[in-house]
This record gives structure tokens, C-alpha cells and sequence, in this order.
């Protein structure tokens, strides 16, 4: 992990970054999969409750995950069907699972209750499942319609739209304020307004014609992010015609917001090798899988959890990573003095004290803050406890190329005297 840069002058600041970028799969980069106990590694939804569990949904199976094992949710526990493809939470704390075309269940905690087409819902086939806390109903985006539950009974909408598929295909629905947009495939921005008293006299608006390739999409801060029909990320207001694209992307199939508003978005093509996520945060688009070097380009969907700094991310061959980004960019001011110190190498040890090794100097920040700097007779004197005062063959011991935690032992290594 060594850092060839000289960063010369009586102060100076050294920036650390140790995220998995500097390396293939670190510390911070966790990979579950079926030998951990997942039910499968194609992932369709991540999804965590108001308990603070994570529900893990897959093409073979749905399990939960309390952040030490993974419990299987199957036929044992009433679910009759593997595939799931959304999941939300009511005000009951009741889940509402998509099992794609084989309608949806309600998971009270105890027992699942099944609802298909014959029972009113208006497809079996459901992509996407929002809650609305204000209106307290669950909103149903299938393959040909939007359906909402509202006192035990649904209200469904189906309109043709202006694409060349004919199908009402919803394919993401978002909360914004106290309304609910949505979308459907290769079509229109729908605004959906809810009649408070009665729910059955509610009106979907169309609202916006992006000509977006949807597979998502997200509302957030008042505007739209999803992919154009010439394959650009893209991000468009509600209002008015502004937008600004960000260059190509592989199909967008799920989205997620992270700290600061910024917007993770997971993108697959099929078998091709283009898939990514990206993270958009400050008018800039970056593929984040590039420095982090995942063994897969099948990205399905995301999910950012706030407290943990936590970004899941499902695959469709590799299972579930967990990418943590609670350990970001710190500055660390030094003064030597007069010397003008060049850095050649920094390193994290396993008890998290890091050193920066340079010409002639050594310096030590321990995990509780202690700062401690190594120069001159001082390094000598700290070479030679190191060595049961054996003195060094030269008084200048060079620059220092990697200092490395052996258990209890610390080698240094430099290109001139003894290591």
C-alpha cells in the first residue's frame, strides 16, 4: 500500500484513503453468497424492516440476515413461493412480498395471507410494492397495471400508454412529499392523486413524457433519474424541460439513496460485461465497481443503509456485498520543523495504528489518537531498542519502503544500513 507521491514543505497533510479502492476485495468489502448461508446468489430485493432486519430476497429463496447469520423464510414458515421481487412495510408492521406471477403475500409476523388476481388485484406479476405512511395503502406496480389495497379490498388503474408495447408495465413507484409518481415501460411520468375519503376515486396524471429506456426509476428532490432511450444516465426536473445526461449506462434496474442525497444505481446488460454501479453526488456520475475490482458485472439492485455507512448490493451470480463506507478520507496535519520529509509508504496495522515511513522518519498514530513521530537520533535511538541496541551499520537508515505488522513484530525495511 505504498504511496510514491513527495509531498514536500514545513507542513504538510497526508490523505488517507483505506476503502477497498487500493486493493481487490479489502477489509471493507464483504461477499455473501449460498456457502454462507444465502438461499441463493441472484438476488432480487434487499429490503430492511423496521426492526432493523434485512430481508435478502432471491430467485431460489427469501431469508432474513440479523448481522451475525442468515435464517431461510420457506415453506416451513407458510411461504409458498421462492420468488420474490419487492418487499415493504406497513404502519402494522406487516410485509408485503411480490411473488411474481403468482400475485403478492401479507407477512404479519406470524403467518402469510395471499392475494392474486382472483381476489382483485389487477396482474400477478408485480415488479415494485410502495407504502404511503400518510394515506396508509400499499401501492402495487405490476407487468399491465397499478393496483392499491385499502381496506381489505383493491382499486386498480389501467390506461394504455404512449409506448410501443401497449402494456401498462409499471416499473417504479416513489414517494415525493405526499404524492406518489410512477412510471411504466418505455412510457410516461405518472403522478398518482390519492382522494383521501375515498380511495376509489383516486386519478393517475400523466405528467411527463421523458422518453426514458425504464427498467426503474427514482424520484428524489424533485427530479427524475432513469436511463434515455439513447442509453445515457439521466436526470430530468418534474417540472419544466430541464435535464442534464452523464454519458452511457447499461440498463438501470434499481436505485438507492445514499448520505449527502447522493444516488447509487445498480446496471446490468444481459451477459454483457458493462454492467456497474454508479454513484451520482455533486453533478458528477463515477462507477464505483471499477476501483472497488467485484468479481461479477451483474448488478440487480442496491441498497444504502444510513447507519452503518453500508452500501448492499445484490447480484445476479455472486450473491450479496456489503461495501462499508464508514471508513473515509482523513487529513492528518504534520510539522516537522525544518525537514522536508518524504513520504514513501503508509500502513494500517491490525490493531488499526497507522504509520508513515519516509526519509529518515517514522510516524506512528495509534488507535486511541496517540500521535507519535520517529526522526533523527530519535528514529536511531527507536532502531536500535528494536535491535537490542545493536547499533545500525549507517547513522541514515534511507527511505523507508513498507513497515509491516507481523503479530507483535514491526519489519522495517529501507534501501540502505539493516532491516
Amino acid at each position: 500500500m505504498s504511496l510514491y507521491a513527495l509531498l514536500r514543505g514545513k507542513t504538510f497533510l497526508v490523505f488517507l484513503f483505506f476503502l477497498s479502492c487500493f486493493g481487490a476485495f479489502s477489509q471493507h468489502v464483504k461477499n455473501y453468497t449460498l456457502a454462507d448461508g444465502l438461499p441463493g446468489n441472484s438476488i432480487k430485493c434487499l429490503f430492511k424492516d423496521s426492526k432493523g432486519l434485512l430481508w435478502i430476497a432471491t430467485e431460489t429463496g427469501l431469508c432474513t440476515f440479523n448481522g451475525s447469520e442468515f435464517n431461510i423464510i420457506g415453506k416451513e414458515q407458510g411461504l409458498a413461493h421462492n420468488l420474490v421481487w419487492a418487499i415493504a412495510e406497513d404502519e402494522n408492521n406487516c410485509l408485503w412480498f411480490s411473488l411474481y406471477g403468482n400475485g403478492i403475500a401479507k407477512y404479519d409476523r406470524k403467518k402469510f395471507t395471499y392475494y392474486t388476481a382472483k381476489d382483485g388485484l389487477v396482474h400477478d406479476a408485480v415488479r415494485t410494492i410502495v407504502y404511503h405512511k400518510k394515506q396508509k395503502i400499499v401501492i402495487f406496480g405490476t407487468e399491465d397495471g397499478l393496483s392499491i389495497y385499502h381496506r381489505k379490498k383493491f382499486t386498480n388503474f389501467k390506461v394504455k400508454p404512449k409506448n410501443y408495447t401497449g402494456n401498462f408495465q409499471v416499473n417504479f413507484i416513489s414517494n415525493f412529499g405526499n404524492d406518489v409518481f410512477f412510471s411504466v415501460n418505455h412510457g410516461e411520468i405518472y403522478k398518482l392523486k390519492i382522494n383521501q375519503r375515498q380511495v376509489e376515486k383516486s386519478v393517475i396524471q400523466a405528467i411527463k413524457n421523458p422518453l426514458n429506456q425504464n427498467y426503474t426509476g427514482l424520484i428524489h428532490r424533485g427530479k427524475y433519474y432513469g436511463r434515455n432511450m439513447q442509453g445515457e444516465f439521466e436526470i430530468q426536473g418534474l417540472q419544466g424541460i430541464q435535464k442534464s445526461t452523464f454519458g452511457k449506462c447499461s440498463n438501470i434496474w434499481d436505485f438507492t439513496i445514499g448520505e449527502n442525497n447522493s444516488v447509487y444505481a445498480a446496471c446490468w446488460d444481459g451477459n454483457s460485461p458493462d454492467g456497474a454501479i454508479l454513484k451520482y453526488e455533486n453533478q458528477r456520475l463515477t462507477t464505483i465497481t471499477k476501483q472497488l475490482k467485484l468479481p461479477t458485472s451483474q448488478f440487480w439492485d442496491v441498497y444504502y443503509d444510513l447507519p452503518s455507512k453500508q452500501l448492499w448490493v445484490g447480484t445476479v451470480d455472486k450473491g450479496v456485498f456489503v461495501i462499508d463506507f464508514s471508513k473515509k478520507i482523513q487529513m492528518e496535519k504534520l510539522d516537522f520543523g525544518k525537514n522536508k520529509p518524504e513520504i514513501n509508504t503508509l500502513f494500517l496495522d491490525k490493531r488499526q495504528n497507522l504509520w508513515v515511513g519516509g526519509n529518515n522518519f517514522i510516524w506512528r498514530k495509534s488507535a486511541n489518537n496517540t500521535v507519535q513521530l520517529l526522526a533523527g537520533e530519535r528514529f536511531i535511538h527507536y532502531i536500535q531498542s528494536k535491535k537490542k541496541n545493536k547499533r545500525p551499520s549507517t547513522p541514515e537508515l534511507g527511505r523507508l519502503y513498507s513497515v509491516i505488522d507481523n503479530q507483535k513484530t514491526v519489519v522495517i525495511q529501507s534501501i540502505k544500513g539493516e532491516d
